[in-house]
């Protein structure tokens, strides 16, 4: 490694990226996108906690909306990268269904907490999408993405034919 002349006239050293680590840094930068944006969407949450108001109906949705934006749209794309490429299909679809589920759970779970206390509701909210934030950024530290995921490949065989990577199935032959 050589030194190079630095704006500002700095001397330093140039240092080399070792392999992976340019792979470790973006999804670290990934996953704080998405804790940030889950963490306003506990804000958005708990701007309601004061009580309901045209300005705080306007700032909550502002802040779920932008919060929303920055975790749904980038956690897919991060979903996508850490699936093998014979099972992207199946992965997407297991996010899918995991944040569906959410919008399909919380109706009737958030009812259920509003009749019992409705002053506990939105804290509640705020309190779990601040706890999914932490946990998406404390996953950041992790040395390998997801080293489980990689044992999932199946083993290379020479002169087999790889299956189709939207169906996990061998291509059909052509009919006729």
């Amino acid at each position: 490694m050589s030194a190079v002349k630095l704006p500002g006239a700095i001397q330093g050293r140039v240092p080399r990226i070792r392999e992976g680590e340019l792979q470790r840094q973006q999804y670290s930068t990934l996953l704080s996108v998405v804790g940030a944006g889950l963490l306003l969407v506990g804000l958005g949450c708990a701007v309601l906690i004061p009580g309901a108001g045209l300005l705080l109906a306007v700032t909550m949705m502002v802040t779920l909306t932008a919060g929303e934006i920055l975790y749904k749209t980038t956690a897919t794309a991060y979903v996508a990268d850490q699936a093998p490429d014979h099972a992207q299909g199946r992965f997407q679809s297991l996010y899918a269904g995991a944040s569906i589920s959410g919008q399909v759970l919380a109706p009737p779970l958030g009812g259920a907490l509003y009749t019992v206390a409705p002053a506990l509701l939105w804290p509640a909210c705020a309190v779990l999408a601040g706890a999914a934030a932490v946990a998406v950024l404390a996953a950041r530290r992790l040395r390998e993405p997801v080293p489980a995921l990689r044992a999932l490949e199946p083993p290379r065989i020479e002169g087999m034919r790889r299956p189709a990577p939207e169906t996990g199935s061998h291509p059909a032959a052509p009919a006729g």
